[in-house]
This record gives C-alpha cells, structure tokens and sequence, in this order.
C-alpha cells in the first residue's frame, strides 16, 4: 500500500495505491492519522490507484465514516476501478460516502 497527501485550504487529499486489505489497511490507518492535522474539513479519497478493496479496508472505511458521522457531504471517493468500485457498491459503502469517476470532476478543487 503506497499512499500520499496532499492538501488545499480545507481539503485533505489522500490518494491509495496497491490493496487496501488485511496487509494494507493498518497501514492506511497509520498514514491517515500521522497526516492529518486536523485542519482539513473535507476529505477526498483518490482511489484510482487502488486495485483491490478487501474486509479490512471496508472496516477502516466505514470506522472513517463513523467518525465523521452525518458528514457525507465532506466525505468523497473519486476514481475507483471497476473491481473496487463493484465492493463498494455490493457492500453499500456508496450509501456513505459521495462518489465521483475522478479527482477532476470534484467541486471543492480547481
């Protein structure tokens, strides 16, 4: 699991590469935590690197949205592959989060 940041004002851009599974999803934990300093009042989550999203990875990713509870409209998933965009959608993950094709169609970037 690689990830990066990234922010703009208010925005927060974490972009995942490789699999967000039982191997990768401490590890997006710890990235996630040690680079947010809490002046970030939306998050943009750049999966288009991404290649697989497993039991664990939904785990972190519902607990984040458990966090930011009733903030739907500050969380935001962009670009993800047709296989992990398929798990999210089965498993109802979309319900949680704003989902956009890429990181270009967001409105809260230029």
């Amino acid at each position: 699991m690689k990830i990066e940041t990234s922010q703009s004002n208010e925005v927060l851009i974490v972009r995942a590469a490789g699999r967000l599974d039982s191997a990768g999803a401490s590890e997006f934990v710890r990235q996630l935590t040690m680079r947010c300093d809490g002046t970030a009042r939306r998050l943009i989550l750049d999966f288009s690197e991404l290649t697989e999203l497993g039991s664990a990875g939904l785990r972190v990713l519902f607990l984040l949205s458990k966090k930011a509870q009733g903030a739907r409209d500050r969380l935001l998933v962009a670009g993800m592959q047709p296989a992990v965009r398929e798990v999210f959608d089965n498993t109802g993950f979309a319900a949680l989060y704003k989902v956009i094709e890429s990181i270009q169609e967001c409105p809260w970037i230029n």
